[in-house]
């Protein structure tokens, strides 16, 4: 499966879901697509953020503090080194993200795989937004990102800090399933929300899928496998 065809198929899946939504507006005056949900208001501040850095960020890092006494751009080298030599799958989904004069990029390996391009891109564009809104002031940085959804840390791939949009964190709890950090900008600016009545939802939904591509292990071709099936039906 190549790129084409994957973007082909998933622009086929969301063409249909606009579609989609459209009919069920038209169809159901009380759907509504929302920016903005009422009574919730969106973290952008340090201070509206601290309660999440307290449950996951800072007791994480204190972590790393017990492990390494610098993230140094040697230490970093030899992490990219050890995901480089002995894991391709670790490689694909592995970005570094450079803070460098208020301007933020993302640098990947040549087979960085595209389905995880988005997830580098929002935290690059979210990090730049910040900066450029005046909310935060970036400091010259480097970190490692992992896009995928499985945490590295329990791997072995943790010699120094790496960050995740992914985070499972214990209830009742400030200790995580995982080391793996999680990113601390998470309002995307262009996630929407769509509001349904509750009575008119289904009881249950499904996700379908070919017998011989089990949804519990979609990877990027089988997905865009189940995307192209969708749509065509």
């Amino acid at each position: 499966m190549n790129q084409a065809a994957f973007l082909s198929g998933l622009h086929a899946f969301v063409c249909f879901i606009a579609c989609w939504l459209a009919q069920a507006n038209a169809a159901n005056p009380e759907v509504q697509l929302l920016l903005e949900k009422p009574g919730w208001r969106r973290a952008w501040s340090h201070e509206d953020m601290e309660p999440l850095y307290n449950a996951s960020l800072y007791p994480d890092l204190a972590v790393f503090r017990s492990r390494v006494r610098l993230a140094s751009a040697l230490g970093i080298a030899n992490q990219l080194r050890k995901y480089h030599m002995n894991a391709t799958r670790v490689r694909r989904s592995t970005a570094v993200v450079v803070v460098r004069g208020g301007r933020v990029h993302g640098v990947t390996f040549d087979d960085f795989n595209p389905a995880f391009r988005i997830r580098l891109d929002s935290v690059v564009s979210e990090l730049q937004r910040h900066q450029d809104a005046g909310w935060v002031a970036l400091e010259d940085s480097i970190f490692i990102l992992n896009t995928r959804d499985v945490p590295l840390c329990p791997l072995g791939y943790c010699l120094v800090p790496l960050f995740s949009p992914v985070k499972e964190i214990r209830q009742g709890s400030q200790s995580s399933y995982n080391d793996d950090l999680l990113v601390p900008l998470l309002a995307y600016p262009h996630e929407q929300l769509v509001n349904y009545p509750e009575g008119d939802k289904i009881p249950r939904g499904a996700l379908a899928a070919h017998s011989s591509q089990p949804t519990s292990g979609l990877d990027g071709s089988s997905c865009a496998a189940f995307v192209r099936r969708f749509a065509a039906d």
